[in-house]
């Protein structure tokens, strides 16, 4: 919520009266702005993104859902992923190296993305569309004007944002007539 207010009154989204602030970092939280004003649900937890299902025969979450995004999608998922698919060596000269040596670290993607090592690029593909199936869910219900990625996921800069942009567009139901923003946050990180 405070990223989201942060962006309303200092960034962006001073733009815009509908939009939502997606942090991914240890996990995935969400501030949604509507009509100007942060929503926060009867109790205060009406933003927890992170537990939309995206795979209801998934592993079972700590909140008691199955498949939650969080299980997913998040930067310790991604390290988890990325650190398996070195251990079985998939090509990638770049994170063999590395991971011979230590596990590797989100900064290390952030490089390998850099350099343009194609299993890091894939690996951003694969986030954008586990991230996009949670935001279809949110524009259709709530059809913000805008969707504002902040945080460590941001770092990853276009090889997350295209993706996610090119698989968002195809599924919302006003895909055909009405498209929703996602942009990177520009506040300080």
């Amino acid at each position: 919520n405070a990223h989201a207010l942060a962006e309303k009154h200092y960034g962006k989204g001073k733009e815009y009266h509908k939009f939502i602030h997606m942090v991914i970092d240890e996990g995935i939280g969400a501030g949604i702005i509507l009509d100007d004003e942060i929503y926060r649900g009867k109790g205060g937890f009406g933003s927890e993104i992170g537990h939309i299902s995206i795979d209801m025969e998934g592993p079972k979450c700590e909140c008691g859902n199955y498949g939650c995004i969080e299980l997913y999608a998040t930067i310790p998922q991604i390290l988890s992923h990325i650190n398996n698919y070195a251990e079985i060596e998939t090509p990638s000269s770049y994170l063999t190296r590395i991971r011979s040596e230590r596990l590797i670290e989100w900064e290390d993607i952030l490089r390998g993305l850099e350099i343009e090592d194609s299993v890091c690029i894939n690996l951003m593909r694969k986030e954008a569309i586990y991230l996009g199936n949670a935001l279809v869910t949110l524009i259709n219900v709530l059809e913000p004007e805008a969707i504002i990625l902040g945080s460590k996921i941001a770092k990853a800069g276009k090889y997350i944002l295209e993706p996610l942009k090119e698989y968002v567009s195809n599924r919302t139901v006003t895909r055909n007539f009405q498209k929703v923003e996602i942009f990177m946050s520009n506040l300080p990180k």
